[in-house]
């Protein structure tokens, strides 16, 4: 088990979309992508830390209309399935720590505004991570009319009675934050792969999930690479079902299936943790 330094998550919430994770990482449920979604946000999470305790976010209104938004802090938890939902009390909740301005802004069709955040943090901050979510609310437009709202979006239209909420993960981190992920155990399915997860440390965790089929022969198949895990603080165990495109679309009844975990940063090859399951 290797101990990384944490340098800090798109889930449904009905109409509420949460960015979370990595650029290229945002999951997706029921909402649209970052790519078709009427508000940009850039960065998509902000991190905090010892020398850095201020974060400017920049919004665009891609529609063609005016849009009003406010905002507000929220806390989110993960359950063991992976998926957020709201909560009022979160252990090592950030929402006390944080201060935006603006927190309300209309946008012209193609304008910009800028949000500056700042932690906060108390003289007294037990070393590890803190979350919480800055979330952009719209305030419905009386002006726009079924004739001219936007075209649906997937199963998301932008017009009359229609709000578009966006939640932003914002971390903070005090002091030296480690974290650690390993495969405690998996069970193959028919499509897919359900691998149990547990994490260790004072942090929420991230890494890059693979899995190689390793034939009789000795030859190797990489049938899932670069699937991002992320671990929030207050779970120690998750289980996440990773979809698997079998070759020859059954389950292989001999050799093994190899599950490596490295870590979430680009271009860092090194193996965290390894796990070998005998397919036959």
């Amino acid at each position: 088990m290797t101990l990384s330094k944490q340098t800090p998550t798109l889930l449904p919430h009905k109409f509420l979309v949460i960015i979370c994770g990595l650029v290229g990482s945002l999951l997706l449920h029921a909402a649209p992508s970052l790519a078709q979604a009427p508000l940009f946000i850039s960065p998509q999470r902000v991190e905090l830390f010892d020398q850095r305790r201020s974060e400017v976010l920049t919004v665009t209104n891609r529609t063609e209309n005016t849009a009003s938004y406010e905002l507000g802090l929220e806390d989110y938890s993960m359950s063991e399935q992976g998926t957020t939902m709201r909560v009022e009390r979160l252990e090592n909740s950030a929402r006390r720590m944080i201060r935006f301005s603006p927190r309300a802004f209309t946008l012209e069709p193609g304008q910009t505004q800028t949000i500056r955040v700042v932690s906060r943090r108390p003289n007294q901050l037990d070393p590890g991570t803190y979350r919480t979510h800055v979330v952009f609310r719209e305030v419905p437009n009386p002006n726009i009319t079924d004739d001219n709202k936007t075209p649906t979006t997937g199963n998301m239209s932008f017009g009359i009675g229609f709000k578009f909420n966006v939640a932003i993960p914002i971390v903070v981190t005090a002091g030296e934050a480690l974290s650690s992920v390993t495969v405690e155990g998996a069970e193959v399915q028919a499509s897919s792969v359900i691998v149990h997860l547990k994490r260790n440390g004072n942090a929420d965790a991230a890494v890059h999930l693979h899995m190689r089929l390793e034939q009789s022969t000795g030859e190797k198949e990489d049938i899932v690479t670069d699937n991002v895990i992320r671990i929030y603080r207050e779970r120690d165990w998750v289980k996440r079902s990773v979809v698997v495109a079998w070759p020859g679309g059954d389950v292989p009844t001999s050799g093994n299936l190899i599950i490596t975990l490295t870590p979430a940063e680009r271009n860092d090859t090194d193996v965290l943790d390894e796990h070998i399951i005998p397919l036959s």
